[in-house]
C-alpha cells in the first residue's frame, strides 16, 4: 500500500508525536487544520495508524522484558505464532527469517516466573532460547523517521535534544499511583484520549490530568507510540540483530548504535548475546550499510545474528493485521503490580 504524500507526511508527524493537535500537525506539515483533521482521523479510522500510551514496565519496577527465539517446523510457524498472539501475556510477536522463525516478547514478574511461560508454548516448538532485557539504550518512540524536515521537527518535538532519555540513569524504579495506573490503561486503549475524556473517566479535573500525565512522561514511565506498517514511511525492510559485544564495552557501544538511523530500540539482554537492535531502513543496500557500521565498532563486536522481519502479529500489545493495527484491547501492560500506592 502506497499513502498519498499527504497522508504520509500526516502519518510522520504522528510518528514523531502521537498526541499532537490537528493545528500543530498542520503547522508542521504546512497544511490546513481542517485537511489535517480530515486526513487524520481518517488514517486512524481506517485503522492504518493507531497511538497507545505505553508504561515503562522496567522504569516502573511492574516487570521484565523477556526476549524469546523459538524454532519450530516450517508448516507450523503461523499456527504457532498466532497462538502467541493470543496470549495476554506476549506484547511483541513476529514472525522471522534468519537463525529463529518466531522472535517474541514477554513481560512477566521477575526470571523465576519465566518456567510458567515456557512450559504453555506449543508442544511442536523445538526450540527456545530466552533473555532478559537489563537497559535500554534507546526507545522506539525516540527515533525520527526523517520524512519531515528541521522546521517541521523543531514544531512537533521542541525538546528534541531531551527526548532520548537517559535511560542507564535510571536505577531506582518508579511507583504508580493508583489513579496514575487507571490513567495508563485509558491511555493504552486510546493514546490520543482528550484531557476532557481522561477527566470523566478518571473522575478528577482536567488540570489534575495534565499535571499527572506530565509527571508520568517526565519520569519516564509513560511513553506514547503511534503504531503502524512502516513500509508506510517508506522502511519496508525491518530487522532484528542480536550482537555479541565485548563485556567492558557493552554500554559504549550500545549508546553509538543507538544514534544509527536504522536503530529503533538497542538495549542489553542476558544469554549469549548482550545486545539486541529492533531497526528498520529503506532498502537492502541501506541494511548493509548499518550492518557494516555495526561491525565497524572498533573490534568490540564479536558476533553480529540478523534476523529479517517477515510479519508481526502483534505489537506494544495490540494484534496487527496485514497493514492495518486493530482497537487495543483491555491493557495486560499495568496489570502485573499488585502492589500499588493509593493515590
Amino acid at each position: 500500500m502506497t499513502l498519498p504524500d499527504r497522508d504520509r507526511r500526516i502519518l510522520a508527524a504522528l510518528q514523531l508525536a502521537p498526541r499532537a493537535t490537528w493545528r500543530q500537525i498542520g503547522t508542521a506539515t504546512g497544511m490546513s487544520e481542517q485537511l489535517v483533521a480530515q486526513r487524520g482521523q481518517q488514517l486512524l479510522a481506517d485503522g492504518l495508524v493507531r497511538v497507545s500510551g505505553q508504561v515503562d514496565h522496567l522504569r516502573c519496577g511492574l516487570g521484565i522484558n523477556v526476549q524469546t527465539r523459538l524454532s519450530c517446523p516450517p508448516n507450523q510457524v503461523m499456527s504457532v505464532a498466532e497462538q502467541l498472539a493470543n496470549d495476554p501475556q506476549t506484547r511483541f510477536v513476529t514472525v522471522t527469517a534468519g537463525g529463529s522463525d518466531i522472535f517474541v516478547q514477554y513481560v512477566v514478574r521477575d526470571h523465576a516466573a519465566l518456567p510458567g511461560v515456557l512450559q504453555r508454548l506449543p508442544p511442536v516448538v523445538t526450540r527456545a532460547d530466552t533473555a532478559m532485557v537489563l537497559r535500554k539504550f534507546s526507545a522506539v518512540e525516540e527515533w525520527d523517521s526523517q520524512v519531515l524536515d528541521a522546521d517541521a521537527r523543531a514544531v512537533l518535538r521542541p525538546d528534541s535534544g531531551q527526548v532520548r532519555y537517559q535511560h542507564q540513569d535510571w536505577t531506582t524504579p518508579e511507583t504508580l499511583t493508583d489513579t496514575e495506573h487507571a490513567m495508563i490503561e485509558i491511555l493504552h486503549r486510546d493514546g490520543r484520549a482528550s484531557y476532557a475524556e481522561l477527566s470523566r473517566q478518571l473522575g478528577t479535573s482536567e488540570s489534575t490530568v495534565m499535571r499527572r500525565m506530565d509527571s508520568l512522561r517526565r519520569r519516564g514511565c509513560l511513553r506514547f507510540r503511534a503504531l503502524f506498517d512502516q513500509a508506510l514511511l517508506g522502511y519496508p525492510v525491518e530487522f532484528l540483530q542480536l550482537l555479541t559485544v565485548e563485556p567492558s564495552r557493552t554500554t559504549a557501544v550500545g549508546s553509538r548504535l543507538a544514534e544509527l538511523p536504522g536503530s529503533q530500540l538497542v538495549c542489553c539482554t542476558t544469554g549469549d548475546s548482550n545486545l539486541l537492535v529492533f531497526g528498520a531502513t529503506t532498502d537492502y543496500a541501506a541494511l548493509y550499510d548499518h550492518v557494516g557500521a555495526v561491525s565497524a565498532e572498533d573490534g568490540a563486536v564479536h558476533g553480529i545474528d540478523t534476523l529479517m522481519i517477515t510479519r508481526t502479529l502483534k505489537h506494544a500489545w495490540i494484534p496487527v493485521s496485514a497493514e492495518r493495527i486493530q482497537l487495543a484491547p483491555a491493557s495486560e501492560s499495568v496489570r502485573l503490580d499488585q502492589q500499588k500506592e493509593p493515590a
